[in-house]
């Protein structure tokens, strides 16, 4: 998801217990990075509770991504 509230409160400790549970938890964020917390966006609230929130958004970032955390 692209992390944003839609004007609703937020809802990180659910993510928390996910990621206490997981061996690692990525966020890949179709949103740009230069959008990331404008507007209703609380993606630095998000990325707290994640080994790291990536911004991808075509093919390319994904294969990035993948052969990065290999």
């Amino acid at each position: 998801g692209d992390a944003r509230s839609n004007n609703r409160p937020p809802r990180e400790h659910y993510l928390k217990r996910i990621s206490e549970k997981a061996r690692h938890t990525y966020w890949l964020n179709p949103e740009g990075l230069a959008y990331w917390d404008s507007g209703d966006s609380i993606a630095s609230l998000y990325a707290a509770h994640v080994d790291a929130m990536v911004e991808v958004r075509n093919l390319r970032q994904l294969e990035d991504f993948v052969v990065r955390d290999l």
